[in-house]
């Protein structure tokens, strides 16, 4: 909302399809993710992992739920580093402008 991208509704204030979401966590939590996938990869082969799997991971809901309720299409991704992650999401997002992976 400190944006002016949506109301206090929640409802987008603009067309919203090309804006991306990158979102800092300190939570964690790919590592289990994965550790399952891999499990299950090297017990029952390849074709048992759903090709969709990572969309699950905890540390990338975050983004996808974002993504979905405001009808984005534009770059996002999930950086988990700790204390810095904050910093580090901004600084993602600031380069996906800057090199031209997302509208400004």
């Amino acid at each position: 909302m400190d944006a002016g991208l949506i109301d206090e509704n929640l409802e987008p204030t603009e067309d919203l399809t090309e804006a991306g979401a990158v979102i800092g966590t300190c939570v964690g939590g790919a590592h289990d993710d994965l550790l399952a996938a891999h499990t299950t990869f090297e017990q029952r082969g390849p074709g048992r992992v759903p090709p969709l799997s990572t969309s699950c991971f905890r540390s990338i809901s975050p983004p996808i739920t974002s993504r979905t309720a405001f009808g984005m299409q534009g770059h996002s991704s999930t950086v988990n580093t700790a204390c810095a992650t904050g910093s580090q999401a901004i600084g993602d997002a600031f380069h996906a402008v800057k090199f031209g992976k997302a509208r400004s």
